[in-house]
């Protein structure tokens, strides 16, 4: 993750909030699959991202040793992903909603779910210096009310949300919409904690081990949120909203 990266470079970029807060990654196989050990391939972006890692991370939680068992394939894209095991080039692939819907609509066994697993882990975030909280708090704090108030408009207002999302992404397709609203259930309270910060850590220290070191709470800066949460604007925008 980037905001870690080069937090841990000195920089004073900090995380926010973070709108995602559980791995939203899952593994489908080629047709004929019905187990994540049956595989001897797996699909990821490119070695070092996000996918790599968590594809790795995703294989050894099942047992499976990466590069042993399974083959990690360079394959870019998440669609040119599916379209490698639709090839027979690769035996799965890892892919995040909506590219999820494609999956299935394809016919492929779901092999590896991790929404389901509830694995901590932040993603979708919001970062800013340090520095420009310090010394513009008012704006900071007025794009995180508009940020918390757009989370709960988009829960309660599926049908609106959908038209925003149809003219800013410029699609149609009403399933790819509803792929994402089932996919991500975002928190009014979006802190990006300790536990959630784990693995993005990890992922940063396979290439710089000093990472591993460094108190997750250098990361993120929470000031903001609590300061909504302690002044009522929470509770007020859950109230209106009628959100918990």
């Amino acid at each position: 993750m980037l905001a870690i990266a080069n937090n841990a470079k000195g920089t004073d970029l900090v995380i926010l909030m973070s709108f995602n807060q559980v791995l939203d990654n899952a593994i489908f196989g080629r047709r004929g699959l019905s187990g994540i050990k049956q595989i001897k391939s797996l699909g990821i972006g490119r070695f070092g991202s996000s996918s790599d890692f968590i594809g790795r991370y995703l294989l050894q939680r099942e047992g499976l040793k990466p590069e042993t068992d399974v083959a990690i394939l360079q394959l870019g894209t998440q669609t040119s992903r599916l379209l490698a095991v639709e090839a027979g080039r690769a035996d799965a692939a890892i892919v995040t909603p909506p590219l999820t819907l494609i999956a299935r609509k394809k016919g492929y066994p779901l092999l590896v779910n991790g929404s389901q697993l509830n694995i901590p882990y932040t993603s979708a975030i919001v970062a800013v210096r340090r520095s420009f909280i310090q010394n513009n708090r008012p704006v900071v704090l007025n794009l995180m009310r508009a940020l918390i108030e757009s989370i709960a408009y988009y829960k309660t207002h599926k049908e609106e949300s959908f038209k925003v999302m149809s003219k800013y992404l410029r699609m149609q397709d009403r399933d790819v919409f509803e792929e994402n609203f089932r996919a991500y259930d975002h928190s009014l309270r979006p802190y990006a904690t300790n536990e959630m910060l784990e693995l993005p850590i990890q992922e940063v220290g396979k290439n710089d081990a000093s990472v591993l070191k460094v108190d997750p709470e250098r990361f993120v800066d929470h000031s903001i949120l609590r300061e909504l949460e302690s002044t009522g604007f929470i509770n007020r925008v859950a109230a209106q909203y009628g959100l918990k």
